[in-house]
């Protein structure tokens, strides 16, 4: 499984990273998709 997280403002990444994890084959049926997956977008405000 690879995770990746992105910060970024209006006109620029400022930050990214990924993580890959293994999922050992008995806990796969734990970790398929039912559906797409769910994506987030969390808006942080703060001075510079």
């Amino acid at each position: 499984m690879i995770i990746t997280i992105s910060a970024s403002d209006a006109t620029q990444y400022l930050g990214r990273a990924t993580n890959v994890y293994y999922i050992a084959d008995s806990d796969e049926m734990l970790y398929k998709a039912a559906t797409a997956p769910v994506l987030h977008t969390i808006t942080v405000r703060g001075g510079q």
